[in-house]
């Protein structure tokens, strides 16, 4: 065995030896993407499962957005809130690929009553959907706290930010001016 290998199996509890629940384990459907290009959600005894709100790109995407902006740097309960709100999305795609597995077995008779799925719903909203109730608030009291105290800042008028804005976005321009005939001087030369 190799050391990758013997790595995982000390880090999975594996000792080598092949249980029954491995072999059983490995019947099950795999549950990965789908081959690029593959046009329905089945392929003989292959299921292409609804994917995670924390597993796309999007949420990428988002996550960098909230690091760039600085949100949790400066908003108290930026990432409870964010993170409950990744969580209820992502309760939403596990209940409805369960509710597929679950009415799959009740065709075959495996299963006779919704009780799991029950189980399922209710503890996603007693979990993430709950959660972000009282966390979601209490970010956006932050926001309007700190984004008033900034406004007063301003003198509470509206021509004093813009005034401010304008000026801002003009030592920019002249920044980038300079830096642009340097670049020019340089090339000259």
């Amino acid at each position: 065995m190799g050391s990758a290998n013997a790595r995982n199996s000390v880090i999975n509890g594996d000792s080598g030896i092949d249980h029954t629940e491995s072999r059983l384990a490995s019947d099950e459907h795999v549950r990965s993407h789908p081959v690029v290009g593959q046009e329905t959600d089945e392929y003989d005894n292959y299921t292409v499962y609804q994917e995670p709100y924390s597993k796309t790109e999007d949420y990428l995407k988002m996550n960098y957005f909230i690091i760039g902006m600085k949100l949790a740097d400066t908003y108290k309960y930026t990432d409870p809130c964010v993170n409950n709100l990744v969580g209820a999305a992502d309760s939403e795609a596990y209940f409805a690929n369960h509710m597929y597995d679950h009415e799959k077995l009740m065709e075959t008779g495996e299963r006779t009553t919704y009780f799991q799925p029950y189980l399922n719903y209710t503890g996603a909203i007693a979990g993430p959907y709950s959660d972000s109730l009282p966390n979601c608030h209490s970010f956006m009291l932050a926001f309007h706290s700190y984004e008033s105290d900034r406004f007063k800042t301003f003198g509470s008028s509206w021509g004093n930010f813009f005034l401010a804005f304008l000026f801002n976005q003009m030592g920019n321009a002249l920044a980038f001016q300079t830096k642009f005939e340097r670049i020019k001087d340089e090339k000259e030369r």
